[in-house]
């Protein structure tokens, strides 16, 4: 059986191979003419289109890889239904990017007005500013940071502003904690529970559901490992103003931009990497070339604790997608140590994980901590299960390109633990009414 015929049977290496080669030069053809030759040399070959249609779903690229195929003249090689799902996409993106804008064009001035002084980030911003159409740029939520001192009031007024809460991140004791979806307005009035949250808690999310049906992620710290503090408000003072449908945002300024994108990718890398990301960086570099001073991109990457996952992020850019990246730049950032000289070494096996991280047929995080041994059993053969398995618990090398080597280790034993919690605490919320 093909995988083509049962999207849980794992597929065939040769056939990953060449779905990821449509899928890389599709992305890359509009600005490199040697994509446009490969693309067109590959999508006449024998692909197995139901899973190139899954991958491009997964990376967040199906509205990248229709296009390239309507540009180049090459739908003629595309089976009808996979013409037909890709088109689909095309519009669902291209529908959801509408009211994207429309939720954004809302909720920014109310914040502005509530004196949060929002930095959207991402999404809207990259799609409206770095790529011919925002269509081609889909998303599904809105990331915006504000200041964390504003962090219990902002609960306040996304309930004010009908946004329903979905969760809530936060640190106690250096410790992450969750509260259970659906908070209950009424517990915020609560002084004991409102003071402990403004003294004993570190923000790190809110995620909520808006009127519109758009879900926001509102960040309080985009760099958690940034040596101090010193070096975070910066990101309201270098901060740029962009023209959105119907409103002006403020977002991130160069370098922080780029740092940001880098980070953000690098952080997902070992477990859901996606490639629309590595996307963005690609444009973001392409476009902003003449603005970007490498010295001191890498340079505030240091002072913001992300040095290592900027290096990293651009080389896989660089070496997937031809990003157009100085080679003395990152030569010149090359990470010290001999962790940093095996990877170098054997480089090439990180390119295709980027990929296949967590492969077509596996759940993602939360159908795993809904319902691990579903997904285990009944809905995957054995080998999907050990590949999803491997999945889901990295490679200590993986952890090392995102925390470098004093991080590994203990972000490799909170993930673990994470993950076998995963299942209680997906029943306990399932329990809950309220909180």
């Amino acid at each position: 059986m093909t995988p083509s015929q049962n999207s849980h049977v794992w597929p065939d290496p040769a056939a990953m191979q060449r779905a990821e080669d449509v899928l890389l030069a599709a992305v890359s053809c509009a600005a490199d003419p040697d994509a446009r030759a490969r693309l067109e040399a590959l999508v006449p070959k024998g692909i197995d289109w139901a899973l190139l249609l899954r991958l491009s779903k997964r990376h967040g690229i199906a509205p990248l890889l229709d296009a390239a195929i309507s540009r180049h003249d090459l739908r003629r090689h595309v089976p009808s239904t996979v013409a037909e799902a890709l088109s689909e996409a095309a519009s669902t993106a291209a529908a959801a990017s509408l009211l994207r804008d429309q939720a954004a064009a809302e909720s920014v001035p109310a914040l502005d007005a509530g004196g949060y002084r929002p930095i959207v980030i991402r999404g809207p911003v990259l799609a409206h500013e770095y790529y011919e159409d925002a269509s081609l740029r889909p998303s599904a939520d809105i990331d915006i940071l504000v200041p964390p001192e504003r962090w219990p009031d902002l609960l306040d007024d996304v309930h004010r502003w009908q946004h329903a809460v979905e969760s809530v991140a936060f640190r106690v004791s250096d410790r992450r904690c969750d509260l259970p979806a659906h908070l209950d307005p009424a517990r915020l009035n609560d002084p004991s529970f409102r003071r402990w949250l403004q003294e004993e808690c570190v923000p790190w999310r809110i995620e909520t559901a808006s009127p519109w049906g758009i879900l926001f992620e509102f960040h309080f710290d985009l760099f958690p490992h940034c040596p101090d503090d010193a070096g975070v408000p910066d990101l309201w003072t270098t901060a740029e103003r962009v023209l959105l449908p119907g409103t002006t945002v403020r977002t991130l300024g160069q370098p922080e931009l780029l740092i940001e994108l880098c980070f953000h990718a690098m952080k997902h890398y070992a477990w859901r990497a996606r490639l629309i990301w590595f996307c963005d960086i690609d444009r973001v570099v392409r476009r902003d070339a003449t603005r970007i001073d490498w010295d001191r991109l890498f340079q505030r990457a240091h002072e913001l604790g992300a040095r290592t996952s900027v290096f990293y992020a651009l080389k896989l850019a660089a070496d997937l997608l031809d990003t157009p990246v100085p080679a003395a730049a990152l030569a010149s950032a090359q990470p010290s140590g001999m962790r940093a000289r095996l990877v170098a070494r054997s480089w090439p096996k990180y390119l295709r994980p980027l990929l296949r991280r967590v492969p077509p047929g596996c759940p993602f995080a939360h159908q795993w901590a809904a319902d691990p041994w579903g997904a285990l059993t009944s809905r995957f053969s054995l080998e999907a299960a050990v590949q999803l398995a491997r999945a889901l618990w990295p490679s200590r090398d993986y952890l090392y390109l995102r925390y470098g080597v004093k991080g590994a280790l203990r972000s490799y034993l909170y993930h673990l633990r994470h993950l076998a919690k995963a299942p209680m605490a997906a029943a306990a919320v399932r329990r809950a009414q309220g909180w």
